[in-house]
């Protein structure tokens, strides 16, 4: 559960985010970071604003709601390292 900041009358309140990433939107990602060879989750999340006509909006993606690839695990890969893969 993340903590989400929000400003009132310059008196900072926190409430819990209990938002979850639509299973949906999950699915994509998760066929895109295998599309682009097992790339991190945070480059996935990235890419499609500096691509064009791949169809998907990942802003609403939260990578730690991603579950962990298999494949990279097996290698020794992490995909939610945001530094590579």
């Amino acid at each position: 559960m993340a903590s989400q900041i929000k400003q009132e009358e310059g008196q900072p309140i926190i409430t819990e985010k209990d938002e979850k990433t639509d299973p949906k939107l999950i699915e994509q990602a998760m066929l895109w970071h295998q599309r682009m060879g097992h790339a991190n989750y945070h480059a996935v999340k990235m890419m499609p604003q500096h691509s064009t006509g791949m169809g998907v909006n990942f802003t609403d993606l939260n990578v730690a709601d991603m579950p962990a690839c298999e494949t990279c695990s097996q290698v020794g890969m992490d995909p939610f390292a945001k530094d590579g893969c």
